[in-house]
């Protein structure tokens, strides 16, 4: 809940509704009026139905959508709770049967349970991924899902002590989704490094890699990229903030460095300098929030209590075309030279 804009532009908080096909088909039956559409299309036209319940009848805030992605889902401010002292707006995902977020959660629990460091790691990881505008989907990023993936790779082929995690596969069943150990007489690593020491080389492992043919396997969905759809842009984004983790470790200095709320260059104001509610209080005049592909936008910032009331239908964003840099079938791979037989074992 730290008060800064990222923390509205990727929440920590996802609200997934789950409801069988047969059920969308009968409450969207007047919408469909007799059509077969496929099942992104269907829950597309659920969260916009939801979410216009939300807005009129809840008192929720609008943010932004993100439907032409294959898990449509809208960005929304929650109301304060009703005999909460807090008068923050609480910001939250919400979808119609998503499965990403249940894999997450899935991974988070599993690595937890097998190292209490690499679930430290993970969330270290994203913490810093999200400041530092590295897990922005809408503008060519990897996902959060996507970097908790890559830690968890790492944490198996990329330290020289040996492995902190073994390899893992996921399952999904009717009860939600499992992640468990592949193998039961894996020999775990003498590793003896903290979640700090931890981080750099993760920083140090990721920064020999070539980003543009390598893939990292999603453990539910092994013939699936996590990284697949990385834009070129963020790509140099993304070595360029490895060299600069790599330098403020090397320097000793404070987290707080480490984590410095990241703006684009032409910015003219820091989302450093942010009010309550994670918003900017250098611009409250605005009454439409945007989201401009070249980067924040002050007027992203404001703070939502000041809006004035949105319309009954989100608004479709569209997305910019992006370079598929990542859709090589072959295996992620450090500059150190790892043997193939080591490489994927996430998945």
């Amino acid at each position: 809940m730290r008060r800064t804009a990222f923390v509205v532009a990727v929440p920590e908080v996802h609200i997934v509704l789950r409801v069988s096909p047969a059920a969308l088909m009968r409450g969207l039956e007047d919408k469909l009026r007799g059509s077969q559409p496929d099942t992104q299309k269907l829950h597309k036209m659920a969260v916009q139905m939801c979410t216009g319940l939300l807005l009129h009848q809840a008192h929720f805030k609008f943010r932004r959508s993100a439907f032409t992605s294959s898990e449509p889902k809208v960005t929304l401010l929650a109301p304060p709770f009703i005999g909460s002292h807090s008068t923050d707006n609480v910001v939250l995902d919400f979808s119609v049967n998503s499965i990403t977020p249940l894999y997450h959660s899935a991974v988070l629990q599993e690595c937890g349970r097998i190292e209490a460091r690499a679930k430290a790691l993970i969330m270290m990881v994203k913490r810093w991924a999200k400041y530092r505008g590295l897990c922005i989907t809408s503008k060519g990023h990897m996902s959060p899902y996507a970097w908790s993936v890559l830690t968890v790779h790492f944490l198996q082929v990329g330290l020289e002590e040996g492995p902190l995690l073994p390899p893992m596969q996921g399952t999904v069943t009717a009860q939600g989704c499992t992640l468990r150990s592949g193998s039961d007489d894996f020999k775990f690593g003498a590793c003896s490094k903290n979640v700090s020491q931890l981080f750099r080389g993760f920083v140090h492992f990721y920064s020999k890699v070539s980003w543009s043919d390598k893939i990292i396997k999603d453990p539910f969905e092994p013939k699936k990229n996590v990284c697949a759809g990385v834009s070129a842009e963020a790509i140099v984004h993304l070595c360029a903030e490895l060299v600069r983790a790599d330098d403020v470790m090397s320097r000793g200095t404070s987290l707080a460095e480490l984590l410095e709320p990241w703006a684009p260059p032409d910015e003219t104001c820091s989302t450093s300098s942010t009010s309550r509610n994670g918003t900017d209080s250098s611009d409250n005049s605005g009454d439409q929030a945007t989201d401009d592909v070249s980067g924040w936008r002050s007027t992203e910032l404001r703070n939502a209590s000041e809006r004035k009331p949105l319309r009954l239908k989100p608004r479709t964003i569209p997305c910019r075309t992006t370079t598929n840099l990542l859709q090589s079938t072959s295996s992620l791979r450090p500059g150190g030279g790892v043997p193939t037989s080591k490489l994927c074992v996430v998945a």
